[in-house]
């Protein structure tokens, strides 16, 4: 059941970050400032900035900590699924 968990929650982080959009702020040619994502759903909704203080509303900063984190959570599940698909599969 933990892993049952586990994936449905790594299947919606990833979902986040793979089914967005990337904007990508620059301090100069050559240095990152920050790199934002949203989510594609999102930028279908309608009025996304009619008011000032939620115009960042759908718009996040990308947490690198978080998605390396997420990688790697995905590749140990990945190997767990691989183990217990090959005890299944004698």
């Amino acid at each position: 059941m933990e892993a049952l968990e586990s994936a449905k929650f790594i299947s919606e982080e990833r979902n986040r970050y793979v089914h967005a959009g990337y904007t990508t702020f620059m301090r100069d040619h050559n240095t990152i400032e920050v790199i934002v994502h949203q989510r594609l759903r999102d930028f279908a909704k309608e009025n996304l900035y009619d008011v000032e203080n939620e115009s960042l509303k759908y718009i996040h900063p990308i947490n690198l900590p978080h998605l390396a984190e997420l990688t790697d959570d995905a590749s140990a599940l990945a190997f767990s699924i691989l183990q217990l698909s090959e005890k299944f599969d004698k």
